[in-house]
């Protein structure tokens, strides 16, 4: 497999948005129920574009298909980090994470945070972050659970 790391385009965004749904919607029942899913997702597809041009946004293809990626801003936050169901479990995310990174060390960042959803928080434990609260999110009625995490050093 032929798996390149680029920079995200706006021409990216239909396949960001079909990625991001079809991440969310994979996610076991037991964490989000469907209501909490729909209304993460929203009722109408996200502005990647607008989003793109405030943030950084790095992808993983192989070839014109995305297989994941990654939003954060140059001061450490961590937007979201999203990968292709079929590819979960292949290193996708931790290739973006090592990405994201590199990146910040080079702007000498020191700490980065994120606020991981339920099914992510045990990946960014992993990478070393550290919760430090717990908040609960309303979208379109529907209370998102996640937690605020850190990880300094960079």
């Amino acid at each position: 497999m032929n798996i390149q790391l680029r920079a995200l385009r706006p021409s990216d965004a239909a396949a960001m948005q079909l990625l991001f749904c079809a991440a969310i919607n994979a996610i076991d029942q037991s964490l989000y129920s469907s209501a909490e899913k729909q209304a993460w997702i929203g009722p109408q597809p996200k502005d990647w574009c607008t989003l793109l041009t405030a943030e950084k946004g790095l992808g993983l293809f192989c070839g014109s298909q995305l297989l994941g990626f990654i939003i954060y801003q140059p001061q450490g936050y961590l937007n979201c980090l999203y990968t292709d169901p079929a590819y979960q479990g292949q290193g996708i995310a931790s290739e973006l994470h090592r990405a994201f990174l590199s990146a910040l060390k080079a702007n000498k960042v020191e700490q980065v945070w994120v606020e991981a959803s339920l099914a992510a928080e045990p990946v960014f434990r992993h990478w070393g972050y550290k919760a430090i609260k717990r908040q609960h999110i309303e979208r379109a009625g529907e209370f998102l659970t996640n937690s605020v995490m850190v990880k300094a050093p960079v």
